[in-house]
Formats: C-alpha cells, structure tokens, sequence
C-alpha cells in the first residue's frame, strides 16, 4: 500500500497546522453554542401558557357549615362574594351580606392586579390589597392597613401612608371550579385588634 504525504506549506510545521486546525474549529463550535444560546426561545410564564381562564371569575357563598372562623370567637356575617375581571390580570371584588343582599357588608370593594403590587380599597376602613398569582389555581394575598386606632375610643392612633401587613393567606380554587378556600391569618382592623389564626373561609361557585 502506497502512502501519499501531502506537502508542507513553506514555514509551516506540522504541529502548529495541527494546533490551528484546533483552535479555529473549537472558536467555530464556541461561537455556534453562544448563538444558539441568545436565540434560544424563552420559556413563557407558567399562567401565560397555561391559565386559559381565571377560576376566581364569578360569584360565590360563604359555606358556614365548610368553614372554619377563628376571628370574632367563631361568628362571622354569612356574604356573598361577586368577582369580575379587572384589567389583564386582576379581579374586582365585592361583598354582599347575605342575609339582605340589598346591604353591601363593609360597603367596599377592591381592583386588583396580580402583579405583587399594593392597590386601596374603596370604603370601608382604607386598606391596600397585594396579590400574586402562584398557579393556575393558587393566590397568594395580603392585606396592608393604614390606619391603626385607639382602643376602646377609635380615634386614630397611626397612619402609615404606604401600609403594614396585618393579614396574609392563600386561595385555591378546587379542580373543577367549584369550591374556594380561603386560608388566611392576621389581626383585626378597626374593632378589637386581635390576633387569629389559621382562619379557612370556603365558598361554593353559584
């Protein structure tokens, strides 16, 4: 068998043709990999591929008898929560008593986007309400007070303009759309002031 050698270009010695060779292709292949990397598509947020729709959209009644109130030594006013869309990504919501739905409960409502980011409520005593969006299903939320008050007289004792977290929770809306759980806890505003804990409301779609 005959070997053919290929002739040296003058000046060049086989090592450094081979170190070259090397160089420009690892160069070639670094280059092809970073390229590949900027122009790789992001992956868009979980809700963005994945939430169709907002379950929270609709109206709901508290369950007393699925419940679990730690507040006020067990009793709360029956109501009836209405939740609409609001913006791209947020709820409006309101309460309604229950047991004459011509009175609206606290008369307030609240607009909020699901973008971490405090919102007021409107009647009531002045709040601002934070929400996030864990899943399809789960909303983290919390409720900053800005006015804090003297006992037993309710004359103001502080404001804070930007607001403290006095409660805090998370609502998970089953499955099949039927059931919402709300478990929180946190301190009264404007009437005792107390602590409670673990408090589940749950709520059946109407």
């Amino acid at each position: 068998m005959q070997v053919l050698l290929m002739p040296q270009a003058p000046g060049l010695r086989g090592g450094k043709m081979s170190s070259g060779i090397f160089r420009f292709f690892g160069a070639s292949v670094a280059t092809m990999l970073f390229v590949g990397f900027i122009l790789a598509p992001t992956p868009a947020p979980a809700q963005g591929l994945q939430c169709a729709s907002n379950p929270l959209i609709g109206t709901w009644r508290l369950n007393l008898q699925k419940s679990t109130i730690t507040r006020n030594n067990g009793v709360i006013e029956p109501r009836i929560m209405i939740i609409a869309p609001f913006g791209d990504n947020g709820i409006t919501e309101v309460f309604i008593n229950d047991r004459d739905p011509r009175l609206v409960g606290r008369w307030e409502m609240w607009s909020v986007q699901f973008d971490g980011k405090p919102y007021p409520t409107k009647g009531g005593d002045p709040r601002q309400m934070r929400w996030t969006r864990i899943d399809c299903n789960t909303f983290q939320h919390e409720t900053l007070r800005q006015l804090y008050y003297n006992l037993p007289g309710g004359t103001v004792k502080e404001y804070v303009p930007e607001g403290r977290v006095s409660s805090g929770g998370r609502i998970t809306v089953s499955a099949d759309g039927k059931t919402l759980t709300n478990k929180h806890t946190g301190t009264l505003g404007s009437g005792s002031q107390t602590r409670y804990e673990d408090e589940i409301l749950v709520f059946d779609r109407q």
